[in-house]
């Protein structure tokens, strides 16, 4: 009985696999212009996925628009990062291809979190593996569409994306990883 209860609050933990874009590469004084996140349960299912654009106080750099193409005519009808940081938080666990710099803009959003790093693990997991790049990993570990989702409809370096290659990346990674 006691076995059932545990694997039944299992099924009520949320991983969040989160991805953003940004003003630039300093979380002091660079802002966020694009959150998404996909929320996975701990057996790799989709329970969830949101994305949405962010309007920041100060010019997107023309080296980020150059990484996601976003530009500031895009930005101007988007919310403020306030206004909507409440449908990120509340995960068990997040999990972001090299966490630091994700927990580096969330962290005065969210507070102090589990993060997990795909990247670090994969380092990990698969050291013979030439590169450990999001986009790298997804095609080396055959993950042509991703979490059975259509190849076609994903923008690398756009957050919903990257965020689902991530959750991809996770469930193999628990999948392969040696406890």
């Amino acid at each position: 009985m006691a076995h059932q209860e545990e694997a039944d609050r299992g099924q009520g933990t949320i991983i969040r696999c989160l991805d953003i874009e940004t003003t630039g590469l300093d979380p002091i004084k660079d802002e966020i212009v694009e959150i998404a996140a996909v929320d996975l349960r701990p057996d790799g299912s989709v329970i969830g996925m949101t994305e949405t654009l962010v309007k920041p106080h100060s010019a997107v750099s023309p080296l980020a628009s150059a990484v996601h193409h976003l530009v500031g005519p895009d930005l101007e009808s988007a919310p403020s990062i306030e206004d909507v940081i409440a449908r990120f938080a509340g995960a068990d666990a997040y999990v972001a291809h090299n966490c630091s710099f994700e927990e580096g803009f969330l962290r005065r959003y969210l507070g102090q979190q589990v993060w997990i790093c795909t990247y670090k693990c994969a380092l990990r997991v698969w050291p013979e593996f030439e590169t450990h790049s999001n986009q790298a990993l997804r095609y080396q570990l055959g993950l042509v569409n991703p979490l059975d989702l259509d190849r076609a409809k994903l923008v690398p370096h756009r957050a919903l994306s990257d965020s689902i290659v991530t959750g991809a990346i996770l469930v193999e990674l628990i999948k392969h990883a040696s406890w």
